[in-house]
Protein backbone atom coordinates (compact mmCIF):
# COMPACT_ATOMS: atom_id res chain seq x y z
CA UNK A 1 0.00 0.00 0.00
CA UNK A 2 1.18 3.43 -1.05
CA UNK A 3 2.15 6.19 1.77
CA UNK A 4 -0.80 8.54 2.42
CA UNK A 5 0.26 12.21 1.23
CA UNK A 6 -2.35 13.54 3.02
CA UNK A 7 -0.94 15.81 6.47
CA UNK A 8 -1.98 15.55 9.81
CA UNK A 9 -2.70 18.06 12.50
CA UNK A 10 -2.13 16.47 16.43
CA UNK A 11 -5.70 16.75 17.93
CA UNK A 12 -5.46 16.46 21.86
CA UNK A 13 -8.00 13.64 22.59
CA UNK A 14 -8.98 15.80 25.40
CA UNK A 15 -10.83 18.39 23.11
CA UNK A 16 -13.08 15.60 22.01
CA UNK A 17 -13.38 13.23 24.61
CA UNK A 18 -14.74 16.02 27.39
CA UNK A 19 -14.84 19.79 25.23
CA UNK A 20 -16.69 18.71 22.50
CA UNK A 21 -19.92 17.63 24.31
CA UNK A 22 -19.93 21.36 26.30
CA UNK A 23 -19.68 23.63 23.32
CA UNK A 24 -21.75 24.51 20.48
CA UNK A 25 -20.66 23.37 17.11
CA UNK A 26 -19.67 26.76 15.73
CA UNK A 27 -16.98 26.99 18.77
CA UNK A 28 -15.85 23.85 17.92
CA UNK A 29 -14.96 24.98 14.39
CA UNK A 30 -13.34 28.24 15.48
CA UNK A 31 -11.43 25.89 18.33
CA UNK A 32 -10.43 23.61 15.40
CA UNK A 33 -8.98 26.50 13.44
CA UNK A 34 -7.18 27.35 16.71
CA UNK A 35 -5.17 23.97 16.57
CA UNK A 36 -4.49 23.87 12.65
CA UNK A 37 -3.03 27.25 13.44
CA UNK A 38 -0.65 26.26 15.84
CA UNK A 39 -0.39 22.63 16.93
CA UNK A 40 -0.69 22.17 13.48
CA UNK A 41 2.67 24.33 12.64
CA UNK A 42 4.25 23.33 16.09
CA UNK A 43 3.43 26.08 17.49
CA UNK A 44 1.84 26.78 20.91
CA UNK A 45 -0.34 29.46 19.66
CA UNK A 46 -0.86 31.57 16.48
CA UNK A 47 -2.36 35.30 15.44
CA UNK A 48 -5.79 34.71 13.72
CA UNK A 49 -7.60 37.60 12.39
CA UNK A 50 -11.52 37.39 12.46
CA UNK A 51 -11.17 36.87 8.50
CA UNK A 52 -8.96 33.73 9.15
CA UNK A 53 -11.45 32.53 11.26
CA UNK A 54 -14.83 33.33 8.74
CA UNK A 55 -12.48 32.15 5.91
CA UNK A 56 -11.52 28.74 7.70
CA UNK A 57 -14.82 28.19 9.55
CA UNK A 58 -17.27 29.36 6.88
CA UNK A 59 -18.96 31.36 9.76
CA UNK A 60 -20.32 34.81 9.80
CA UNK A 61 -18.18 37.53 12.15
CA UNK A 62 -20.46 37.63 14.71
CA UNK A 63 -20.78 33.80 15.19
CA UNK A 64 -17.20 33.55 14.70
CA UNK A 65 -16.87 36.55 17.78
CA UNK A 66 -19.38 34.88 19.74
CA UNK A 67 -17.87 31.46 19.70
CA UNK A 68 -14.69 32.84 20.82
CA UNK A 69 -15.90 34.47 23.89
CA UNK A 70 -17.65 31.03 24.80
CA UNK A 71 -14.35 29.46 24.62
CA UNK A 72 -12.32 32.04 26.52
CA UNK A 73 -15.49 32.29 29.36
CA UNK A 74 -15.31 28.08 29.52
CA UNK A 75 -11.33 28.16 29.60
CA UNK A 76 -10.59 26.45 27.00
CA UNK A 77 -8.55 29.00 24.58
CA UNK A 78 -6.57 31.99 25.97
CA UNK A 79 -6.74 34.98 23.93
CA UNK A 80 -3.88 37.97 24.47
CA UNK A 81 -3.53 41.47 22.48
CA UNK A 82 -0.79 41.92 20.95
CA UNK A 83 -0.47 45.05 18.80
CA UNK A 84 -3.38 45.21 16.33
CA UNK A 85 -4.48 41.66 16.84
CA UNK A 86 -4.94 39.07 19.13
CA UNK A 87 -2.55 35.46 19.62
CA UNK A 88 -5.15 32.46 20.49
CA UNK A 89 -3.65 29.57 22.11
CA UNK A 90 -5.16 26.26 23.76
CA UNK A 91 -5.45 26.73 28.03
CA UNK A 92 -3.09 23.54 29.02
CA UNK A 93 -3.45 24.30 32.13
CA UNK A 94 -7.29 23.99 32.30
CA UNK A 95 -7.04 21.14 30.15
CA UNK A 96 -4.53 19.03 31.90
CA UNK A 97 -7.12 19.48 35.17
CA UNK A 98 -9.94 17.20 32.50
CA UNK A 99 -7.08 14.98 31.46
CA UNK A 100 -6.12 13.66 35.20
CA UNK A 101 -9.02 10.90 35.51
CA UNK A 102 -8.00 8.14 32.58
CA UNK A 103 -12.79 7.03 32.34
CA UNK A 104 -14.91 9.39 31.26
CA UNK A 105 -17.47 8.41 34.64
CA UNK A 106 -14.55 9.80 36.83
CA UNK A 107 -13.08 12.54 35.08
CA UNK A 108 -15.88 14.99 35.91
CA UNK A 109 -15.82 14.37 39.26
CA UNK A 110 -12.12 14.79 39.22
CA UNK A 111 -11.97 17.88 37.78
CA UNK A 112 -14.33 19.39 40.06
CA UNK A 113 -12.18 18.32 42.74
CA UNK A 114 -9.25 19.69 41.22
CA UNK A 115 -11.18 23.12 40.51
CA UNK A 116 -12.20 22.94 44.01
CA UNK A 117 -8.65 22.83 45.47
CA UNK A 118 -7.88 26.20 43.30
CA UNK A 119 -11.15 28.21 43.65
CA UNK A 120 -11.50 27.85 47.72
CA UNK A 121 -8.62 29.84 48.51
CA UNK A 122 -10.09 32.63 46.91
CA UNK A 123 -13.70 33.45 47.87
CA UNK A 124 -12.89 35.09 51.19
CA UNK A 125 -14.99 38.04 49.54
CA UNK A 126 -18.00 35.70 48.89
CA UNK A 127 -18.02 34.63 52.62
CA UNK A 128 -17.77 37.96 53.95
CA UNK A 129 -21.53 39.13 52.77
CA UNK A 130 -22.60 37.60 55.84
CA UNK A 131 -21.82 39.15 58.90
CA UNK A 132 -23.13 36.17 60.56
CA UNK A 133 -21.07 33.54 59.32
CA UNK A 134 -17.31 33.56 61.18
CA UNK A 135 -14.65 34.95 58.61
CA UNK A 136 -12.76 32.06 56.95
CA UNK A 137 -9.12 31.32 57.33
CA UNK A 138 -7.94 31.83 54.29
CA UNK A 139 -5.96 28.79 52.65
CA UNK A 140 -2.04 28.89 52.51
CA UNK A 141 -1.74 27.26 49.66
CA UNK A 142 -0.59 29.12 46.64
CA UNK A 143 -1.28 28.21 43.41
CA UNK A 144 -0.15 30.21 40.19
CA UNK A 145 -2.28 28.64 37.30
CA UNK A 146 -6.54 28.66 36.64
CA UNK A 147 -6.33 32.57 37.74
CA UNK A 148 -9.47 32.38 35.17
CA UNK A 149 -11.44 29.59 36.95
CA UNK A 150 -10.94 31.60 40.32
CA UNK A 151 -11.77 34.43 38.74
CA UNK A 152 -15.07 33.65 37.22
CA UNK A 153 -15.56 31.31 40.39
CA UNK A 154 -16.01 34.43 42.39
CA UNK A 155 -17.61 36.68 40.09
CA UNK A 156 -20.10 34.40 40.20
CA UNK A 157 -20.94 33.54 43.56
CA UNK A 158 -20.55 37.17 44.25
CA UNK A 159 -22.92 38.18 41.58
CA UNK A 160 -25.65 35.52 43.29
CA UNK A 161 -25.02 37.15 46.71
CA UNK A 162 -25.57 40.74 45.19
CA UNK A 163 -29.24 39.55 43.22
CA UNK A 164 -30.25 37.14 46.36
CA UNK A 165 -28.11 38.08 49.74
CA UNK A 166 -27.14 34.58 50.08
CA UNK A 167 -24.08 33.72 50.90
CA UNK A 168 -22.50 30.55 49.06
CA UNK A 169 -20.12 28.88 51.28
CA UNK A 170 -16.83 27.65 50.07
CA UNK A 171 -16.97 25.06 52.36
CA UNK A 172 -20.01 23.50 51.31
CA UNK A 173 -18.52 21.22 48.50
CA UNK A 174 -21.53 20.08 47.03
CA UNK A 175 -22.67 23.33 46.15
CA UNK A 176 -19.29 24.60 44.82
CA UNK A 177 -19.34 20.79 42.87
CA UNK A 178 -23.32 22.26 41.38
CA UNK A 179 -20.99 25.74 40.26
CA UNK A 180 -18.23 24.45 39.12
CA UNK A 181 -20.57 22.16 36.48
CA UNK A 182 -22.36 25.01 35.77
CA UNK A 183 -19.62 26.42 34.61
CA UNK A 184 -18.49 23.92 32.50
CA UNK A 185 -21.75 24.29 30.31
CA UNK A 186 -22.33 27.91 30.48
CA UNK A 187 -20.30 31.43 30.43
CA UNK A 188 -20.28 33.62 32.77
CA UNK A 189 -22.30 35.92 30.90
CA UNK A 190 -24.50 33.46 30.39
CA UNK A 191 -25.28 32.48 34.09
CA UNK A 192 -25.40 36.00 34.94
CA UNK A 193 -28.02 36.44 33.00
CA UNK A 194 -29.97 32.98 34.23
CA UNK A 195 -29.34 34.69 37.69
CA UNK A 196 -30.97 38.28 36.75
CA UNK A 197 -33.78 37.16 35.22
CA UNK A 198 -34.54 35.14 38.45
CA UNK A 199 -33.77 37.34 40.34
CA UNK A 200 -36.70 39.80 38.57
CA UNK A 201 -38.94 37.04 37.46
CA UNK A 202 -42.96 37.07 38.50
CA UNK A 203 -42.75 33.36 38.43
CA UNK A 204 -40.12 32.81 41.29
CA UNK A 205 -41.58 35.71 43.61
CA UNK A 206 -45.46 34.66 43.13
CA UNK A 207 -45.70 30.82 42.24
CA UNK A 208 -42.46 29.26 44.27
CA UNK A 209 -40.66 31.97 46.02
CA UNK A 210 -38.96 29.34 48.42
CA UNK A 211 -36.87 28.37 45.64
CA UNK A 212 -35.97 31.98 44.09
CA UNK A 213 -32.93 32.55 46.24
CA UNK A 214 -31.80 28.63 46.56
CA UNK A 215 -28.38 28.44 45.21
CA UNK A 216 -28.75 24.19 44.96
CA UNK A 217 -31.86 24.85 43.04
CA UNK A 218 -30.20 26.49 40.22
CA UNK A 219 -26.74 25.44 39.76
CA UNK A 220 -27.78 21.81 39.66
CA UNK A 221 -30.21 21.52 37.03
CA UNK A 222 -29.03 22.82 33.73
CA UNK A 223 -32.58 23.03 32.14
CA UNK A 224 -33.76 25.58 35.34
CA UNK A 225 -30.54 27.44 33.98
CA UNK A 226 -31.63 27.22 30.32
CA UNK A 227 -35.33 28.32 31.34
CA UNK A 228 -34.01 31.22 33.50
CA UNK A 229 -32.53 32.10 30.49
CA UNK A 230 -35.30 32.70 28.80
CA UNK A 231 -37.44 34.28 31.77
CA UNK A 232 -36.67 38.41 30.53
CA UNK A 233 -38.85 40.22 32.50
CA UNK A 234 -41.21 42.55 30.44
CA UNK A 235 -40.41 45.58 32.07
CA UNK A 236 -36.87 45.39 30.97
CA UNK A 237 -35.31 46.78 27.74
CA UNK A 238 -32.20 46.79 25.58
CA UNK A 239 -31.37 50.65 24.32
CA UNK A 240 -33.02 49.91 20.81
CA UNK A 241 -36.07 48.33 22.25
CA UNK A 242 -36.36 51.58 25.10
CA UNK A 243 -35.88 54.31 22.36
CA UNK A 244 -38.39 52.44 20.19
CA UNK A 245 -41.26 52.16 23.33
CA UNK A 246 -40.27 56.20 23.89
CA UNK A 247 -40.76 57.05 20.28
CA UNK A 248 -43.95 55.36 20.22
CA UNK A 249 -45.50 55.23 23.35
CA UNK A 250 -44.84 59.21 24.38
CA UNK A 251 -42.20 57.98 27.40
CA UNK A 252 -39.31 60.42 28.46
CA UNK A 253 -35.85 58.16 28.72
CA UNK A 254 -35.18 60.19 32.00
CA UNK A 255 -38.66 60.09 33.31
CA UNK A 256 -39.58 56.98 32.97
CA UNK A 257 -36.28 54.73 32.86
CA UNK A 258 -34.22 53.39 35.24
CA UNK A 259 -30.51 52.14 34.09
CA UNK A 260 -30.14 48.57 35.59
CA UNK A 261 -26.54 48.85 36.81
CA UNK A 262 -25.87 45.36 38.00
CA UNK A 263 -26.37 43.76 34.44
CA UNK A 264 -25.56 43.90 30.54
CA UNK A 265 -27.26 41.75 27.94
CA UNK A 266 -24.26 40.95 25.89
CA UNK A 267 -21.89 43.60 26.84
CA UNK A 268 -25.13 46.48 26.49
CA UNK A 269 -27.29 47.98 29.31
CA UNK A 270 -30.58 47.77 29.93
CA UNK A 271 -33.63 49.97 31.18
CA UNK A 272 -36.44 49.17 33.61
CA UNK A 273 -39.49 51.14 32.74
CA UNK A 274 -40.68 52.55 36.15
CA UNK A 275 -43.72 50.74 37.43
CA UNK A 276 -45.72 53.49 38.11
CA UNK A 277 -45.63 53.89 34.02
CA UNK A 278 -46.28 50.05 33.02
CA UNK A 279 -49.63 49.46 32.13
Amino acid sequence: MEKSDFYFTKYPNVLLDKVMPLIGSSAFKVLSVIIRNSTGYQKTGDMISLTQFEEQTGLSRNTVLDSITELVDKKIIEKLKKHNSFWYSINEDYLEILTKNGSSNSAKKGSDSELLKVIKPNLKLVQNSNPLKKPLTENKKTTSTHSLSKDNFQKICNYWNELFGYTIDPDNQKIASQIITAMARFSVNQLKMAMFYRSESEFYRKRVPYLRSRPESFFGYPETIRNDMQRKPENVYTYKEMVHKVTTENLDMNRDFQKIDNFQLNGQPLWRLKKQNAS
